[in-house]
């Protein structure tokens, strides 16, 4: 079949996912970073703004580092639901973006989730910055979606969007 300029044979032996990493990977670095990314999307029909794709990079980069590999490509893009929430109005876009550094701030570790100690110090300043929030424990309950006891970018952004 034909998708964004370059034909994919039906029996691929690579996944759709690294067909279209190495093909937006233009550098070949092996990471893809925000100007790419933003390539890919206008290609597949979602273009975004730059702030919409600084706020993609901040929730798929799961280590902080400015660009995301193919491990944090591909888990995004297994999703089904991988383009909502990333096409927003410019207000939200940006308290979204200015939140992810809110939660980057208390990632002491780097490594894009926030295990309950660092966690407890962020819903400790929202708390402080007047937010309403549910107690600890629901606040956890609500935003672990995949229950393996941290907090992910992606899901405090997914909260986030719910709670707009």
């Amino acid at each position: 079949f034909f998708l964004g300029g370059f034909v994919v044979a039906a029996a691929m032996a690579k996944p759709l996912s690294q067909i279209l990493f190495e093909r937006y990977d233009t550098d070949q670095s092996g990471d893809i970073d925000i100007h790419e990314f933003r390539e890919m999307a206008y290609h597949l029909s979602h273009p975004l703004s730059e702030a919409e794709a600084k706020l993609a990079l901040a929730s798929l980069d799961q280590n902080g580092d400015g660009k995301f590999t193919y491990k944090e490509f591909h888990d995004w893009w297994s999703k089904t639901d991988r383009f909502q929430g990333l096409q927003l109005p410019p207000d939200q876009a940006q308290y979204l973006l200015t939140s992810v550094d809110h939660f980057r701030q208390f990632d002491v570790d780097r490594n894009g989730r926030l295990d309950h100690t660092e966690f407890r110090k962020l819903y400790d300043n929202l708390i402080a910055g007047g937010y309403k929030l549910s107690g600890f424990d629901q606040c956890i309950r609500e935003i672990d979606s995949n229950l393996d006891h941290a907090i992910s970018v992606q899901e405090y952004v997914d909260w986030l969007l719910k709670h707009m």
